[in-house]
């Protein structure tokens, strides 16, 4: 065998070796976060009746989901008449799969505004996964969100989040031929088979209710915010946008350290560019929870994220939670909604 015989035969096996690898791996199930699986809605989500165990603050977590693919006590249908049900919809730092139920801020909210509604309760409706964005919470809306019947919605995110649709086609989640958009149209046009069409009263609920704070650097967030806003009116599902500070917002060294990584003056504020969104919720009269201020304020007296991480804390989770009672309180956002809910019938 010639040199150059020899030579061919190597660089045939090599790149015959790489296509096998290629086509195992098209075959191959895609990665997956623990505890999801493949769903037909959303592309992937929580496994329904999953466990799984992972590592938290003060230990091992066991982290228990519905038969829904919800983490939480399991959701009842039909809805129970003595309950409020909330269904938050959100990614890992909703999740908080480190973190005990009960001390999630998700259930510590649940058992607060509870105390403001009895003998009702309020329930809270956890659909949130690892790595999930806005195509995940439409597509998640236009199907498994209309069983739940839910009377409030509750968007969360945590700055940085990724509002825009994937440019990569490829990525596990929603595909090519579910966008942004098609999923959106979806979600009314599915919704608005249960609920009439009609908008909110004029304005929507009470100025207070819709009045917003200082909101998180989101500011591509923009269209996807004003279009959900568009469904919510229409589908007469009263929402909150709860935005959570990235801990880099919270701690000066470690932002000052991504400033100077990305080129950046390592003294510009971690809120400078918090107005823009800010502005949009009030010119569209969204209702915002920002919670910047409020966990800023404890932020040097306990440490409010994980160490290294860019999930909330046992402190943290108790300190949002506080943070949105005060919130709902303030701007009577239960109260109204519990009027609005009697108002319409519950057609839900």
């Amino acid at each position: 065998m010639t040199a150059r015989r020899r030579t061919l035969v190597i660089l045939a096996a090599a790149l015959g070796t790489i296509l096998a690898a290629e086509g195992m791996a098209r075959l191959a199930d895609p990665w997956l976060p623990e505890g999801c699986a493949p769903q037909s809605a959303t592309g992937y989500g929580l496994a329904p009746n999953a466990r799984y165990t992972t590592t938290g603050e003060n230990g091992p977590v066991a982290v228990k989901i519905d038969s829904r693919g919800l983490r939480g006590p399991e959701i009842t249908l039909p809805k129970p008449d003595d309950a409020f049900r909330i269904l938050a919809i959100g990614d890992e730092a909703l999740l908080a799969g480190d973190t005990p139920l009960a001390d999630t801020f998700g259930q510590l909210l649940a058992g607060g505004l509870t105390e403001d509604v009895k003998p009702a309760r309020v329930e809270l409706a956890v659909a949130a996964a690892p790595g999930w964005g806005p195509r995940h919470y439409a597509a998640y809306l236009a199907g498994p969100a209309r069983e739940l019947a839910p009377d409030f919605l509750m968007i969360v995110l945590a700055t940085g989040t990724d509002l825009e649709p994937p440019s990569d086609p490829g990525r596990v989640g929603v595909g090519p031929r579910r966008g942004f958009d098609a999923a959106l149209a979806r979600v009314s046009a599915l919704w608005r088979r249960v609920v009439p069409p009609p908008a909110l009263p004029e304005g929507g609920l009470d100025d207070a209710w819709l009045r917003s704070g200082v909101a998180a650097p989101l500011t591509e967030a923009e269209p996807w915010l004003a279009r959900l806003d568009e469904f919510c009116r229409a589908a007469r599902l009263p929402w909150l946008l709860v935005v959570l500070p990235a801990p880099v917002q919270l701690d000066a060294s470690l932002l000052a350290e991504r400033r100077r990584d990305a080129g950046l003056p390592s003294d510009v504020a971690a809120d400078a560019v918090n107005h823009r969104l800010s502005d949009f919720c009030r010119e569209r009269r969204l209702a915002c929870a920002d919670l910047y201020s409020d966990l800023a304020a404890d932020a040097d007296r306990f440490p409010l994220y994980r160490k290294g991480g860019w999930t909330l804390a046992p402190a943290g989770h108790q300190a949002a939670a506080n943070a949105l009672i005060g919130y709902f309180r303030r701007f009577r956002i239960l109260e109204q909604a519990l009027v609005f809910r009697t108002e319409q019938g519950e057609t839900r």
